[in-house]
């Protein structure tokens, strides 16, 4: 009969994730997970025969997490939380995001990234004033946020300047409406043609 512990696989990793967020990586350690339980080593190594293996969950942990934050309701527009999840995830959980830059698997990043874009595209082409984007346009539009949401992270994570919510909110929402006017523009200029300009809204046709 297998023994029987007084810890389940569930509390272990559970108890892994808070000395990483709380302490870092470094601290994740059998010992400091049994101290954290009340337990010795034993109970561990049943479920996780391995650091390794131990780790490998608790990025899927982590993963959890950061779906967590970017899926928040920060606004009334799902795609503008997803921007402010991601730096507010680096904001509040440092070690984890470290954590998970260090051990996430690039398939799995490139899984979330897709799911993230698509879910992107969806609430994008249900506003009608879009409707004329092309989905290559829109996906140069949300490599363009991309690199700066990645790069308001860096802000955040260095503390070069002291963000609050709203200013995350207001920057990541300029910076989304001004992409898109852009690139109507853009639009409406090719439509128009080489040599021809855009009537007023007093001009006669």
């Amino acid at each position: 009969m297998a023994p029987k512990f007084k810890v389940s696989r569930e509390e272990i990793l559970e108890a892994a994730y808070a000395l990483l967020r709380d302490n870092g990586s470094d601290a994740v350690t059998t010992r400091a997970i049994g101290e954290k339980l009340g337990v010795s080593c034993r109970p561990i190594y049943s479920f996780f025969p391995s650091m390794e293996t131990l780790r490998a969950d608790l990025v899927v942990t982590c993963m959890q997490a950061l779906h967590e934050y970017t899926h928040r309701q920060f606004t009334k527009n799902s795609f503008l939380n997803q921007g402010v999840g991601y730096i507010w995830f680096y904001r509040e959980l440092p070690n984890v995001a470290d954590f998970l830059e260090r051990n996430c698997s690039a398939s799995m990043l490139e899984s979330v990234e897709s799911q993230l874009f698509e879910e992107f595209l969806a609430v994008s082409k249900g506003n009608p004033e879009l409707a004329g984007i092309t989905h290559e346009e829109f996906e140069g539009v949300y490599t363009k946020l991309s690199v700066f949401t990645s790069g308001l992270v860096m802000y955040v994570r260095m503390n070069w300047v002291e963000f609050s919510l709203e200013d995350v909110i207001e920057l990541l929402k300029s910076t989304g409406e001004a992409l898109f006017m852009q690139l109507l523009s853009k639009k409406e200029n090719t439509a128009i043609g080489p040599g021809q300009r855009a009537r007023g809204p007093k001009e006669e046709i």
